[in-house]
C-alpha cells in the first residue's frame, strides 16, 4: 500500500523499478520471438490460469508508470490517519480497474471472432510484438 509512496520519495527504488520492469519487457519479447505462434487455446481446451495471471500480475506490479497514476489519483484522499478500510478501498479499487481492463479485452477478443483471426497470423504478431517490447525496454533502460 506504501509502495507508490516509496517510489516518489525515493527515486533509486523507481530506477530499480525502471530497470526490472525493462528486463521483464525484454523478457516478454525474446519469449514472443522465440514463439512458433498458433498456440492460442481451442475452443471447449482448459487453459492454465496461473501462468496468465502470473503475467498479468508481473506487467502490473513492475509497470512505475500505474504506480505514479494512481498516486496522481489517490493522492487527495490520503492521509496520516487513514482507516483500513479506506485503504482496502483504495486497494480494491485498483485491483478492480486494472483487472476490469484485462478482462474486457479478453472477454472482447473471445466474443468478437478476433481471438480466431489473430489465430491465423500468431506467428507475424509474436514476432512483431516481441520486436516493439525489445524496442520498448531498450527505451526504458536508456
Amino acid at each position: 500500500m506504501g509502495l507508490a509512496v516509496l517510489v516518489v520519495e525515493t527515486p533509486q527504488i523507481f530506477q530499480v523499478i525502471t530497470y526490472v520492469g525493462a528486463a521483464y519487457l525484454a523478457w516478454l519479447g525474446i519469449k514472443a520471438l522465440r514463439s512458433k505462434g498458433g498456440q492460442l487455446a481451442l475452443e471447449g481446451q482448459q487453459v492454465p490460469v496461473s501462468a496468465a495471471a502470473w503475467d498479468g500480475l508481473m506487467v502490473s506490479v513492475l509497470n512505475p508508470k500505474l504506480a505514479v497514476f494512481f498516486i496522481a489519483l489517490f493522492s487527495q484522499f490520503v492521509s496520516a490517519d487513514l482507516l483500513l478500510a479506506d485503504k482496502l478501498i483504495m486497494m480494491s479499487t485498483v485491483t478492480v480497474i486494472d483487472s476490469g481492463w484485462y478482462i474486457l479485452l479478453t472477454v472482447l477478443l473471445a466474443r468478437t471472432g478476433l481471438l480466431t483471426k489473430m489465430q491465423k497470423g500468431a506467428a507475424t504478431v509474436d514476432k512483431v510484438s516481441g520486436v516493439v517490447l525489445l524496442g520498448l525496454a531498450l527505451k526504458i533502460a536508456i
